[in-house]
């Protein structure tokens, strides 16, 4: 028997980077291409990007653990790298550098059968859960498809099975026979909730799974999130560029910038209070709120983040931080605990010596 609190996970120096060899290109048609080439220099209406012989490095050096009954909440800006860390997690992309151990197995050294039995001790919730459902398949099918693949459920059985992980998300059987389109958004994200919780899961993935939904289905679907973790103990992986949210549901919360771990801490005290690296602090300020206070000035960043096609030497925050220094501009700060806390981690040159910048 698992202890709660107990490492499943351990993500360890990850990078994942994605070689541009070819170059973006697309072609357009005839008459256009002879019109819109002639404007650019460019023959026969087919054009290339700027990315050729360059490498997207998407996740650089990432390490996190992740411990069993908890949710580890994933925050950053599009384009951070949120989505590939997790992708990497089920298995779906390969890491470049690294390696990531489920119950001290390496899962970039599963192949065939091995790998695909493991599917099913992680599974995920899309951002968009519609687009990952056959459009001609009954909501009974999708919802039982993991089990009938994976020979753990009979056809004859389906109906009955897909009754029961419906009333698990709050839906009822009259769903069984529609088809996703007929279902409104908190419909479908329910039913890709009881999909990835078929097989009965030891880790949940939610990638943006509430970012297209209103915010009053948000609250809905976090619940349900937080009541189905609690009767099973399932451990979740949440993800999303909306820190509140994160915090509303999350035990512990990660930080990601153009690839890199800024800074992880734990929820249960005051994340506005207790929060150390500049970006995270920029983000919890960007956050608007009924109980904000519209007497102080909105933060807001300044420029934009650099690309991941050339991600800067040293600290990665650098060229948008209001307290650079020179160190980091030629050295990447690690990831260490902050005043001797080690569930509390940052990576940034201020903290060095295990001091404390904000007070």
């Amino acid at each position: 028997m698992c202890r709660h609190g107990e490492e499943i996970v351990r993500i360890e120096g990850v990078t994942k980077e994605f070689f541009c060899s070819g170059g973006a290109s697309f072609n357009v048609g005839r008459r256009c291409g002879r019109i819109i080439g002639n404007l650019c220099g460019c023959r026969r209406g087919r054009f290339r990007g700027k990315s050729r012989g360059r490498s997207l490095i998407a996740c650089n050096d990432v390490s996190l653990t992740l411990r069993r009954g908890e949710t580890l909440g994933i925050a950053g800006e599009s384009g951070c790298g949120k989505s590939t860390l997790a992708k990497m997690l089920l298995s779906m992309e390969s890491p470049s550098k690294g390696r990531i151990l489920y119950r001290g197995r390496d899962l970039t050294a599963m192949e065939g059968e091995e790998r695909r039995r493991n599917c099913k001790n992680i599974q995920m919730v899309f951002q968009d859960s519609l687009a990952s459902f056959h459009p001609r398949m009954r909501i009974v099918d999708i919802v039982t498809e993991p089990l009938v693949n994976l020979k753990f459920l009979k056809k004859m059985n389906r109906e009955a099975k897909a009754l029961e992980l419906l009333e698990t998300v709050e839906l009822s059987g009259d769903f069984l026979c529609r088809y996703p389109h007929t279902l409104s958004g908190g419909q479908i994200q329910r039913v890709g909730i009881a999909r990835a919780l078929s097989v009965n899961p030891e880790i949940l993935v939610c990638d943006e799974a509430t970012s297209a939904l209103d915010v009053s289905v948000q609250r809905n679907i976090a619940r349900l999130l937080v009541d189905l973790q609690r009767k099973n103990g399932t451990t979740m992986v949440v993800i999303s560029h909306d820190v509140a949210f994160i915090n509303s549901i999350a035990h512990r919360l990660a930080v990601m910038y153009l690839g890199s771990i800024m800074e992880v801490m734990p929820t249960s005290r005051d994340v506005n209070r207790v929060a150390a690296h500049p970006y995270t602090r920029a983000l919890l300020g960007s956050i608007f709120s009924t109980g904000m206070d519209f007497t102080k000035a909105i933060e807001s960043l300044e420029s934009e983040a650099p690309s991941a096609l050339d991600i800067p030497e040293g600290c990665p925050f650098q060229g948008r931080c209001d307290r650079v220094m020179d160190i980091c501009r030629f050295k990447k700060p690690t990831l260490a605990p902050l005043r001797g806390e080690k569930d509390h981690l940052v990576a940034c040159h201020l903290f060095d010596e295990g001091g404390s910048l904000w007070g």
